[in-house]
């Protein structure tokens, strides 16, 4: 699951999006939230570009956001089927959060970051509703450096697989296999 992502503006470069200085787009930095504007890489079937989007595909009686899809049955539904095929998008991020339980059943929050890169790559799709575009994320089973905190996680990409998870015809092994391990901190408030 992934309710809440980070886009640290000390460490996140727009020039990763598009390759070039210059290009405005407008988003949100800090803690990103369901319903929030946030970048993301999304192609065109031949190049990669960068685009704002809201995050959370609108619910269909208006009460809400889907934000997380689960990569294994994303084929099967309606909402979901011809996005993955059509519009396939990145979300860069520089970390997720995800909330632990203790045995005070106090929830403790942590930060998953990659543990040595500085951007993490979430794998999403994207579609319009209205004049807006919008995008979800995909998730999948824990790896075991996630399962302690959560039984699902966000489907994970390497900066090398980017160009085929957004234009690629064979993207389908990206969402199969296990996701790369990653840091957790946590965050005292």
């Amino acid at each position: 699951m992934c309710g809440r992502f980070e886009i640290d503006p000390d460490i996140f470069d727009l020039k990763i999006l598009t390759g070039k200085t210059g290009l405005s787009l407008q988003y949100k930095t800090g803690e990103i939230f369901p319903c929030d504007t946030a970048p993301v890489l999304q192609g065109n079937g031949q190049i990669a570009f960068g685009a704002s989007m809201i995050w959370g595909f609108p619910k269909w009686d208006g009460k809400g956001v889907i934000f997380n899809a689960r990569s294994e049955t994303a084929h099967e539904k309606p909402m979901f089927r011809f996005p993955l095929k059509q519009h396939r998008v990145a979300v860069p991020t520089t970390g997720f959060y995800e909330w632990k339980t203790g045995n005070s059943r106090k929830k403790s929050k942590y930060l998953f970051t990659h543990p040595s890169e500085n951007i993490l790559w979430l794998a999403g799709i994207a579609a319009p509703f209205g004049h807006k575009w919008h995008f979800t994320i995909l998730t999948t089973g824990a790896n075991d450096s996630m399962a302690p905190y959560h039984s699902r996680m966000p489907v994970l990409l390497q900066q090398n697989e980017l160009d085929e998870w957004i234009n690629g015809k064979d993207f389908s092994c990206l969402l199969e296999r296990t996701p790369h391990r990653l840091s957790a901190r946590e965050i005292l408030s």
